[in-house]
C-alpha cells in the first residue's frame, strides 16, 4: 500500500489493522529499517 497508493501512512496503518499510528511505525521500522514514510520516498512512484 505505501508503495502503489496516496492514501496517508495513518489511513494505511489503520487499513491493516493496527491500533495507532505510532505502533505501526515501531513495528514497520524494526522489520524494515526505516520509517513507513522514508520507505515510501525510496520506493513509491508517484501516481499521477
Amino acid at each position: 500500500m505505501l508503495r502503489h497508493s496516496e492514501k496517508s501512512v495513518t489511513s494505511i496503518a489503520f487499513e491493516t489493522g493496527f491500533n495507532s499510528l505510532s505502533s505501526f511505525e515501531r513495528i514497520f521500522r524494526k522489520k524494515f529499517g526505516v520509517s513507513p514514510i522514508k520507505y515510501r520516498k525510496m520506493v513509491s512512484f508517484k501516481i499521477r
